[in-house]
């Protein structure tokens, strides 16, 4: 077994199960990749991959198993060249980042650029992702670390570490009744129709959640997964939204308002995600404590076990 096959076999799941993909990801030939991959397979006695004729259309049970083991070979191996780059580049390498969209877009853009200014020979690979798929990219070691709003139980190999809250508002159109009111409460907010999160993201569960606890049910006019969509709709007239404080700008967002002295609502914690165990370059390190002064490299080394 050679990390040539391991690393060819992760490849090809993260394309999607396209050969193609694959080859054009690795600078290899298609057959190359095919061969390689069958190899192992002889190797292992089992078959990891489902073919239907020329095609790859899924992977199968025994085959999860081996690329789980794969993924985590292959980072201890980034791990091992970390050490090495860490002595001998301290301030060069690439750090590889995985967030929600709203993380990335709005809370995290100017800890971004600063980061960048103090750190031009890091290279930041940020993917955006739903909070399942930041935690388990983190767990299987794809991801130096993670940023989002956990909502409940993490593996066992992962550690989430509080960072930052964030903080809603209410929004609403431009000449709308709840624009008018000395400090409109939750009842009367409830009475229009709402524009929110969808329940699978963190402002989503807040929202819903607070208007259950008044035993409140508003009319749903519609639910989306990104702020953009959500103050559009809210600029339409389509109803208000509990949105986060830091997704709207008075000075861009034409047609909408933050409604004043609105009833409050609860803000969310954004967590870091780390992998236990996890060797970290310095430079990741300098970008935690800059998302938040409490992620210091003893606390952070703590939490990981290193």
């Amino acid at each position: 077994m050679t990390l040539q096959q391991l690393r060819y076999l992760c490849e090809v799941v993260d394309s999607n199960l396209s050969i193609s993909r694959a080859a054009e990801a690795l600078h290899v030939s298609q057959p190359g990749i095919s061969r390689i991959i069958r190899q192992l397979e002889e190797e292992l006695a089992v078959d990891i991959l489902v073919r239907k004729g020329h095609r790859i259309s899924g992977i199968t049970e025994e085959g999860e198993t081996v690329v789980q083991q794969a993924r985590m070979i292959m980072s201890i191996v980034r791990e091992m060249r970390d050490v090495a780059s860490d002595r001998n580049t301290r301030d060069h390498g690439q750090l590889n980042v995985a967030t929600t969209h709203q993380q990335a877009r709005y809370a995290l853009l100017s800890t971004i650029q600063e980061f960048a200014r103090e750190h031009p020979g890091v290279s930041l690979h940020f993917v955006q992702g739903s909070t399942t798929e930041i935690i388990n990219w983190v767990s299987e070691g794809r991801m130096d670390l993670g940023i989002a709003a956990i909502p409940g139980k993490l593996p066992d190999n992962v550690v989430a570490l509080d960072a930052y809250d964030i903080e809603h508002c209410v929004i609403a159109p431009l000449g709308h009744p709840l624009l008018a009111m000395r400090k409109p409460g939750i009842r009367d907010i409830a009475r229009f129709p709402l524009v929110v999160y969808h329940e699978s993201s963190n402002g989503g569960r807040v929202t819903l959640r607070e208007f259950r606890k008044h035993n409140l049910q508003p009319k749903i006019a519609m639910k989306a997964t990104d702020a953009g969509v959500i103050k559009a709709y809210v600029a339409a007239g389509l109803g208000v939204a509990v949105i986060q404080t830091v997704a709207v700008d008075p000075g861009t967002d034409s047609g909408i308002r933050i409604v004043p002295n609105a009833h409050e609502f609860p803000s969310s914690m954004t967590s870091v995600i780390l992998r236990k165990g996890r060797y970290l370059r310095g430079y990741a390190y300098d970008l935690l404590q800059a998302i938040s002064g409490s992620l210091d490299r003893k606390t952070v080394l703590g939490a990981i076990g290193r």
